[in-house]
């Protein structure tokens, strides 16, 4: 699962888009040689619920991973510009790792995250996420997530998981 504020950030923010409103994000990933792109819309159906998708394709020369997933946000308490709100994510994803003379596999992973967003008057913001991963067939993995951006500019950003 994954957690984000606006990418590139990994965290996620506590709040949605404004009910009937919604957006895209779309980013290019290349780390050590593996290469792709991924688009991930959302739209906000309801005030302080919004649901969203991802489609994310990485490859190299023989090998790519493809993830679908699906999600549902829900800000729990107002967003408060100078204070804090919290938030939910529940969230459901499908890949499939292909590897060339060798087929191919898929697995499926749902998880929740508990997300915290306070905004200083200074014009910063810390994103908290707390929630856990589990894989099909496999267990759960805790996660945890720190971010902090000033003045739109993102100054850390930190995503840990454990068994």
């Amino acid at each position: 699962a994954s957690a984000l504020a606006d990418r590139p950030m990994v965290t996620e923010s506590a709040n949605v888009n404004k009910m009937g409103s919604g957006h895209v994000e779309g980013w290019f990933t290349d780390v050590e040689g593996l290469s792709g792109v991924a688009v991930a819309p959302a739209y906000a159906f309801a005030d302080g619920l919004q649901v969203g998708g991802l489609f994310q394709r990485l490859s190299d020369s023989g090998f790519s991973i493809t993830t679908t997933g699906l999600n549902l946000k829900w800000r729990i308490t107002p967003s408060n510009p100078t204070g804090c709100n919290f938030g939910a994510k529940f969230e459901f994803a499908r890949a499939t790792v292909k590897v060339d003379g060798f087929g191919s596999e898929s697995g499926n992973a749902s998880g929740i995250t508990g997300l915290g967003t306070c905004n200083f008057t200074q014009g910063g913001s810390l994103h908290m996420n707390l929630g856990f991963v589990k894989p099909s067939g496999g267990s759960n993995s805790v996660l945890w997530g720190l971010g902090y951006e000033h003045l739109d500019q993102l100054v850390f950003d930190l995503l840990m998981g454990a068994r």
